[in-house]
């Protein structure tokens, strides 16, 4: 896979998809917050930019920012989507916030 994202941990999203045991063979990063124009997605796809691979591999927030670039081939773009799971009611910060802030009502 190839990644690419505009966001200010880059390293993080790299070791989540490693830990899916994707093998990375590129990347590019953009300034976080970056607003991508179509002429970014064309050099991304441009042939022999990166070494073969299957997909390119992107965060949430910033597929949102391709949405108007569908008349583009995207058929080869997935998104890595990031969920928090609270293993249990005592293992968070927010639950014990959350619980001094209802106790306290």
């Amino acid at each position: 896979a190839v990644l690419f994202a505009a966001i200010a941990r880059p390293e993080a999203f790299v070791a989540t998809v490693q830990s899916l045991d994707i093998e990375v063979v590129g990347t590019r990063w953009w300034p976080d917050h970056y607003q991508y124009r179509r002429k970014e997605w064309e050099w991304l796809n441009r042939p022999g930019r990166f070494a073969d691979h299957d997909l390119f591999l992107t965060t949430e927030k910033d597929a949102v920012k391709l949405v108007g670039f569908l008349s583009l081939r995207t058929d080869n773009l997935y998104v890595v989507k990031v969920a928090i799971d609270f293993p249990d009611e005592d293992s968070t910060i927010l639950d014990t916030v959350l619980r001094r802030t209802v106790q306290s009502s």
